[in-house]
């Protein structure tokens, strides 16, 4: 069998590696909503087309993005599965660890679209920070962050997470969610409140792919439609010396915007082992000196 594939200059793990380095020669150097706005939508698009086909991906994160200009397209389908086979015993390794469902984390049997909508949560949280939102060091320290973050598990917000947990076992301490506009201070009122459904703890309340592209975050202008793809324009607000390049290559590039699936094949690793029995109690590491570092990038699976 031979596979042929579409090339495609980057990922968007080296978008933001890009613009990381930008940010480091000038500080208030960001990538704009526009622009986040419109990854999100292509991702989005390509999300919710392989879920209406009856797939999980299982694998969204930047590495599996890939990025041309204004063109994003969704790909490594490695680890994707029908949601018709939902109920039968799932791979214990699903997901690169950062961008993991506390549901996959607590080793649930069921791995459902709303896998794929957290795992996008984290990946646009990331695209306004420049760095992982949740980036732990372990399985047991990826529950604690996500924990820390947005509360934990209880009989009211989702008992089968806490069913879930009591199966490991894993005690949580009680965690009052943070406000997600403290974490991500760049995102619009808009980008936090569809970041708030993506990343709900309880998997059967986040929004769903073709929802998410109907919320108005996606709609920027008084006629309540969205922008055309002319209007999104790739602002470099920057000193660097690679400022007037970029800028050429972008007004180079065409305008449309497009999305497709690109189907890449990828060995899945083994799981990390979990252990411990108490979250949320303690100090647990949650940061990573480079997240874009070789060595760190390692450490996601």
């Amino acid at each position: 069998m031979v596979l042929v594939f579409e090339c495609m200059p980057e990922n968007l793990l080296e978008y933001m590696q890009r613009a990381l380095r930008r940010r480091e020669l000038n500080p208030i150097w960001h990538i704009t909503e526009p622009q986040i706005r419109e990854i999100s939508r292509q991702i989005l698009q390509g999300i919710e087309h392989l879920h209406k086909q009856g797939f999980v991906h299982r694998d969204i994160k930047p590495e599996n993005i890939l990025v041309d200009g204004n063109v994003c397209k969704v790909a490594d389908f490695g680890l994707a599965r029908e949601v018709s086979n939902s109920l039968l015993p799932c791979t214990d390794y699903v997901t690169t660890r950062w961008y993991r469902a506390i549901e996959v984390c607590l080793r649930s049997p069921r791995h459902d679209p709303p896998v794929d909508m957290f795992a996008l949560g984290c990946v646009i949280a990331e695209l306004y920070n420049l760095y992982p939102l949740f980036p732990g060091e372990t399985e047991l320290d990826q529950i604690n962050l996500i924990t820390k973050a947005l509360g934990s598990p209880n009989k009211y917000n989702w008992p089968e997470g806490v069913a879930l947990a009591a199966k490991i076992p894993i005690k949580f301490s009680r965690q009052v969610p943070l406000p997600l506009s403290n974490v991500i201070r760049s995102a619009s009122s808009d980008g936090i409140a569809l970041l708030g459904r993506l990343l709900n703890l309880n998997p059967q309340r986040r929004i769903t792919a073709t929802a998410a592209l109907s919320h108005k975050f996606f709609v920027t202008t008084s006629q309540g439609v969205p922008p055309p793809a002319a209007a999104v324009e790739h602002r470099l607000v920057s000193a660097s010396p690679h400022a007037k390049q970029d800028k050429e290559r972008a007004d180079s590039e065409s305008s449309s915007l497009s999305i497709d699936l690109v189907v890449g094949i990828k060995r899945p690793c083994p799981a990390p082992a979990l252990s411990g029995n108490g979250i949320g109690e303690g100090n647990s590491p949650n940061s990573v000196v480079n997240p874009y570092s070789t060595t760190t990038r390692r450490q996601r699976v």
